[in-house]
């Protein structure tokens, strides 16, 4: 009975290495991203298919078959799992792979929302992008740095500015009722719901 116990183990021990490496993959790169973790059938087939590059390139470059697999093989395996999805999420924000990308023709862009492109194209990151955000329903308009914004489609889609103005639309006009705009402590939470229009503003260099 207990060698029964010892050989199911180890049988589940090496399917379970035809699944972890990948989802431990697949987790950390949307958590980076900032992706939501679809959990579905797709997600368990790609977590497989990178799992077993893993694997191959185990055996291929250690010698070592799954069924052969130690200990310390496993923790070889995580560490790679981990550090792989960082190196990539590296790899595609340089201006290189995307420079790659347009020589192959191909216009797909790495970020998954319009937002993250915007926050993409600044030169220097820690001034922040200059947004006006209009809320035409509300006859407000808000011109702030954009600092925060969820835009998951599953979540409450929002946009935070600091260092804000806000103005009043009076008579076809906006006119300023606050100036924050030398006080970064300043933030305002804007819903996207209630936003009819963004206008965008770079360095001049851009």
């Amino acid at each position: 009975m207990t060698n029964l116990l010892e050989d199911m183990l180890h049988i589940l021990t090496q399917y379970f290495a035809y699944i972890y490496p990948g989802i431990i993959t697949i987790f950390i790169y949307n958590f980076i991203r900032g992706r939501k973790i679809e959990k579905n059938k797709l997600t368990f087939l790609e977590g497989i298919v990178i799992s077993y590059i893993y694997l191959t390139l185990i055996n291929v470059v250690l010698k070592v078959k799954i069924e052969e697999l130690k200990p310390w093989n496993h923790i070889i395996i995580i560490v790679i799992s981990i550090i792989v999805p960082i190196c990539a999420n590296i790899i595609v924000n340089t201006k290189w792979f995307i420079g790659i990308l347009r020589k192959l023709k191909i216009n797909t862009e790495v970020y998954d929302n319009v937002l993250d492109l915007i926050k993409s194209k600044e030169c220097d990151p820690e001034k922040g992008i200059v947004f006006k955000v209009l809320l035409d329903d509300k006859g407000l308009m808000y011109e702030g740095k954009l600092r925060e914004h969820e835009s998951e489609v599953d979540k409450e889609q929002i946009i935070c500015l600091s260092g804000y103005r806000r103005y009043v639309k009076v008579n076809d006009k906006f006119e300023k009722k606050l100036d924050y705009g030398n006080d970064n402590s300043r933030w305002v939470v804007l819903r996207a719901k209630e936003i009819n229009r963004i206008e965008v503003k770079y360095e001049d260099k851009k």
